[in-house]
């Protein structure tokens, strides 16, 4: 099983992702100009996105790789192959949505396509590629589940639906969809950065709604994006049992 993402690691790659383009680092960041000038990958925009609608461009250009037949609209789709990557987009999505879309994708693309592949072809050699790429199989010497274990083999495919398919009842699309989305953010609107604002606005008083908005315009991502990290901030502790007794016996409840 492909191992976790963790928070620290998400930071680093996001950190490595972002050098040498410090003009594009300013907030809310140029994640579209900085994914096609630091990946080896393409972003195109559709009117409609679904399964079919990538499929069907795909196919107009032989390109034969599976897609997910899934008719209800998607925001993003990543296919990657050979080495390179198309970020698909949902061209009526507000600009923010298409901010936290592709971050999503470039997300899996990193972490999920290149970061493994790169690792193997800097063990075995570019010769490795060819069955990264599904030519040929794996000689016995190349048979080390140690390196190629989470090795995407031939074309690796992303949907990003509109809705929660029930990622819940399958553990390894969970961790692979919450490390996406943590590496997400960290590329967009890293930890240190949103704690730091979240900090002020609360101690200025804010609102939780407040919060997010401000959060929302800072980065340029929905404000949704970000209530997970700001309503800890809001949530009242219960009172331990002696202080609850010791609340009790200064109002004479007992």
């Amino acid at each position: 099983m492909k191992p976790v993402l963790t928070n620290s690691e998400a930071a680093k790659i996001a950190e490595e992702f972002w050098q040498e383009l410090s003009p594009l680092k300013k907030f809310p960041r140029d994640i579209e100009a900085a994914v096609t000038m630091r990946l080896p990958a393409g972003i195109l925009k559709l009117p409609q996105l679904t399964g079919s609608t990538v499929a069907d461009w795909l196919r107009g250009r032989r390109l034969l790789v599976t897609i997910p037949i899934e008719r209800r609209p998607l925001m993003g789709c990543l296919v990657a192959y050979r080495g390179h990557g198309i970020i698909f987009l949902c061209g009526a999505d507000e600009r923010d949505e298409q901010r936290l879309t592709i971050a999503h994708e470039a997300a899996h693309l990193l972490h999920d396509y290149l970061v493994p592949r790169n690792r193997a072809i800097n063990l075995f050699g570019p010769s490795i590629t060819e069955v990264l790429d599904g030519f040929r199989p794996a000689t016995p010497s190349e048979r080390v589940e140690a390196v190629l274990e989470g090795v995407l083999i031939g074309a690796h495919v992303h949907v990003l639906p509109r809705t929660d398919f029930g990622w819940d009842s399958e553990p390894a699309v969970l961790a692979s969809e919450s490390g996406a989305d943590a590496l997400a953010m960290e590329l967009i609107a890293p930890a240190l950065c949103r704690g730091a604002l979240i900090a002020k606005l609360v101690a200025q008083k804010k609102s939780m709604e407040d919060v997010c908005g401000a959060l929302a315009i800072h980065f340029g991502i929905p404000a949704v994006a970000f209530r997970e990290f700001v309503e800890s901030r809001f949530k009242k502790s219960r009172p331990g049992f002696l202080e609850d007794a010791l609340l009790m016996l200064q109002t004479g409840k007992l």
